[in-house]
């Protein structure tokens, strides 16, 4: 079974990533990626971290989708990943939403 690696985004400066962060752990991540930057932003440092650390059987998880970005390119990057082997999932208190192998 693969791993649970987390990432949180949060705008700006003035904002704290905490709340993404404890929710992460809560899921079951074992290492949490967190940029300060904002949605628009298609290369985003810790964003390109996890995404080199993604391996087969792998899952993404983020606190919420728009967490990843606020473009339409996100749903071509979870079926990029899917392609790949991994899988997206969103958590927000409870699993609540999936990006299945398959993208979809």
């Amino acid at each position: 079974m693969g791993h649970l690696l987390g990432y949180a985004r949060v705008s700006g400066t003035d904002e704290n990533p905490q709340l993404q962060g404890d929710e992460l752990a809560a899921a079951g991540c074992w290492k949490l990626f967190t940029d300060t930057a904002s949605g628009a932003l298609a290369r985003r440092p810790e964003l390109d971290r996890v995404l080199g650390e993604l391996r087969d059987g792998d899952t993404l998880v983020v606190w919420r989708l728009d967490r990843l970005g606020r473009s339409p390119a996100v749903r071509s990057w979870t079926g990029c990943w899917a392609s790949c082997g991994t899988a997206t999932r969103w958590w927000c208190g409870a699993w609540t939403g999936w990006a299945a192998r398959f993208g979809t």
